[in-house]
């Protein structure tokens, strides 16, 4: 498992390590919970086949301090992990890993809300939510194996039921350089990194 030695007591600040991605623009509130393109298994399937070239550099626990963040011991499920790392990466890989921890808390607010749906997957594939899921999909390779791999270990994280305060109940998030409709009626709950984090 990756998180192998990597659960720390909650304790400091999440640690930075930015990649010299850009993060992606926006990420709306939903109109419906409906018309939901969710991923098929051969995307996810080629999306961790993508993975299998890259040469990684094993996380750290000085990559990835866990606090900010409450965490627990629910079992993942690859599927899962592998939707939940993909939307991390392609969404905030230049973002430090408070950054990115905060993104996969906002996608987890969303399957325990009740107004999404309640599948990781379906979350992160939810028509015109995530900016990256829009693009076609030679450009969900990945390419960064560092920076995959710390998404992966937010994910794993995230999926065991860890919980980031900062952000509390924040289901949308959008970038510094732009300011969606939506935000303006919504309530700003964090500035992390590149984005600016609300709760409707």
């Amino acid at each position: 498992m990756l998180l192998a030695g990597l659960l720390l007591p909650v304790a400091g600040n999440l640690a930075g390590l930015a990649a010299d991605a850009t993060p992606t623009t926006d990420v709306a509130p939903a109109t419906t919970t409906t018309n939901v393109a969710t991923a098929t298994t051969s995307t996810i399937t080629a999306a961790t086949t993508a993975t299998a070239d890259v040469a990684t550099t094993p996380a750290t626990t000085a990559d990835v301090a866990t606090a900010d963040i409450a965490t627990a011991t629910t079992p993942t499920n690859t599927r899962d992990l592998v939707c939940l790392a993909m939307n991390i990466y392609h969404e905030g890989r230049g973002e430090s890993v408070r950054g990115q921890a905060a993104i996969a808390a906002v996608t987890m607010n969303r399957v325990r809300s009740g107004r999404y749906p309640d599948r990781v997957c379906e979350v992160v594939w939810q028509r015109k939510q995530f900016s990256w899921t829009r693009l076609p999909p030679r450009y969900y390779t990945i390419r960064d194996g560092r920076a995959w791999q710390r998404a992966m270990v937010v994910a794993e994280l995230f999926l065991k039921g860890a919980r980031m305060a900062l952000v509390g109940d924040a289901m949308h998030y959008h970038t510094v350089d732009v300011q969606p409709d939506w935000s303006k009626n919504s309530r700003l709950v964090a500035l992390i990194g590149g984005h600016l984090f609300y709760t409707l």
